[in-house]
């Protein structure tokens, strides 16, 4: 035996880097400096299946953004955009989840500037967990390649912040960049005002928003005029499965308490039953070995519901809860579903 333990190494090590963390100088961060690293636990994103992979961004909404008009094509995820030409033309991106609007957007990679210009805009999130976890994504062609903008939401349940920010690099092969921070941090509730102006963290690339309003986390239309105690918030205002497509994933997780809008504290109080009106158009898939299901199927709540297509058209998804201690049902929903 050399006489050391690990007791002894652990100690040494610990009182190491005790000194270590003493001696760094860490200056408070303004908006006009580049992003400090930070260290922000970040909860577990959401593990989809392949069936998720393959459809989310298909799925998303698509939205058109050119000079006087606002067009909005039907979809899973966008509620409304507006935009033009032009890096200082207002823009506006919606989903369930986030609101994000600026009056100018411009990001710098690959030597081309990108502001969203008459383009075709993918907005959508990760539904996530509520008041913890969520994104908003867009994805669109401009300059002839691909970019898109990611930005990573979590929260401590008193603020939410960004994490992480991405864009694509401008090249024709995309790739991202990574700027990564603490980002945006406001009370929970509250949006972020303010300009942005931002260089990357990985890679060669500039963002630059300029009165920008953000606010992750937003309340689930669900409560909204509630009548009853509890609330099922399906998390998409509807279900697109386009042509080239196999299915889509749904989470079923989100039951709420009506007059305070937030989760049930233990979902397994509750069963949940759902089904596909019109067999013709999409099933829900019990597993692989299994064919599509039409009529009322127990889910369980920490689970996803795989949605498999049949054929093109138009059909429903109901999901209703119960209470396991009497039976009475609590809360249901719909969603539109369309297969192309």
């Amino acid at each position: 035996m050399n006489g050391f333990t690990s007791h002894d190494i652990e100690d040494d090590l610990r009182l190491l880097f005790d000194r270590q963390a003493d001696a760094i100088e860490v200056s408070a961060r303004v908006w006009d400096d580049l992003p400090m690293p930070t260290v922000v636990a970040l909860p577990p994103r959401r593990s989809r299946t392949a069936l998720v992979a393959i459809v989310a961004t298909a799925t998303a909404a698509a939205v058109a953004l050119v000079v006087g008009v606002v067009a909005i094509r039907p979809g899973s995820h966008a509620v409304n955009a507006a935009g033009g030409p032009g890096s200082q033309t207002p823009v506006r991106f919606t989903s369930p989840q986030v609101s994000f609007a600026a009056d100018g957007l411009s990001i710098d990679a690959g030597g081309k500037t990108f502001t969203t210009s008459a383009a075709v805009v993918d907005v959508h999130s990760d539904p996530g967990t509520l008041n913890r976890y969520t994104t908003l994504e867009l994805e669109w062609t401009e300059r002839g390649v691909g970019m898109r903008l990611n930005v990573y939401f979590t929260s401590d349940g008193h603020d939410w912040w960004a994490n992480e920010i991405r864009t694509y690099n401008g090249n024709a092969q995309g790739d991202w960049i990574y700027y990564r921070g603490t980002f945006f941090r406001a009370p929970l509730g509250t949006a972020f005002t303010g300009n942005v102006d931002l260089a990357a963290s990985t890679g060669s690339g500039h963002l630059r928003l300029t009165d920008l309003h953000l606010q992750p986390f937003l309340r689930p239309a669900a409560c909204d005029n509630a009548t009853t105690q509890f609330v099922l918030d399906p998390q998409y205002d509807r279900i697109d499965i386009p042509e080239g497509t196999s299915g889509f994933g749904l989470g079923v997780t989100n039951v709420l308490n009506a007059a305070s809008c937030t989760q049930v504290a233990d979902p397994h109080e509750f069963t949940y039953d759902v089904r596909i009106d019109n067999p013709a158009v999409a099933g829900i898939e019990a597993d692989a070995d299994r064919p599509l299901r039409t009529q009322w199927l127990g889910v369980d709540p920490t689970h996803a519901i795989d949605i498999g297509r049949t054929g093109p058209g138009t059909t429903t998804l109901h999901l209703v809860a119960h209470r396991k201690l009497d039976g009475q049902l609590v809360a249901s929903t719909a969603i539109p579903i369309t297969v192309g």
